[in-house]
């Protein structure tokens, strides 16, 4: 008897030991603080933590500012070579294809004239001194716009040999985008004559 007594206090002690416990909740981990996935860099200022759709937005905003720098430079290079031709008595290609509506029929206009009055610039330099994007274009109906201001203060304005106008010019405002026929061109601007950039 003694024996059962032992084996049943040792199959007590083993239940016991083996029963389940009441659960004993413990508190779940909290959820990770997402860190950001995105961040925005601003044409000026920090960069800051952004949504997948912001940071989308603004590297679409990167790729147009991209694409009017690049029309831009290239109607630039044009002007200024018509400046030093002369002018021309037609709109060339490659105004043509950097240019549009308002702003094609005043450079063609202001070219033409160039080139009937025989002026052209002659020596300095004409240099492209500043784009930056224009950040109300699209509250004036526009793609996309750019604040420039070019400088050729430098330059002579002569007819022959004689001098027109000694001081050059300086040109700064604004110049707007619109998609025409596929391409991103210059239609209209707001430009002023100015000291220097």
């Amino acid at each position: 008897m003694r024996t059962r007594a032992l084996w049943g206090a040792v199959a007590l002690a083993v239940l016991a030991g083996c029963s389940r416990q009441p659960a004993v909740e413990t508190p779940s981990p909290a959820p990770p603080v997402a860190s950001p996935t995105y961040v925005c860099t601003p044409a000026s200022g920090q960069p800051y933590a952004c949504t997948g759709q912001q940071y989308t937005d603004q590297e679409k905003q990167k790729v147009l500012t991209d694409s009017t720098r690049q029309v831009f430079a290239r109607y630039f290079n044009e002007a200024s070579r018509l400046y030093r031709a002369g002018g021309a008595a037609q709109a060339t290609d490659v105004l043509k294809a950097t240019t549009a509506e308002k702003y094609l029929q005043a450079k063609q206009a202001e070219f033409a004239q160039l080139k009937s009055s025989g002026v052209q610039a002659v020596g300095g330099n004409i240099r492209l001194v500043r784009t930056k994007p224009d950040p109300e274009v699209k509250d004036k109906g526009f793609d996309a716009g750019l604040d420039m201001c070019i400088d050729a203060t430098s330059v002579q304005l002569k007819r022959g040999d004689q001098v027109v106008d000694d001081k050059g010019f300086a040109v700064a405002g604004n110049v707007y985008f619109k998609r025409v026929g596929g391409a991103l061109k210059i239609v209209d601007s707001e430009e002023r004559l100015v000291a220097g950039c």
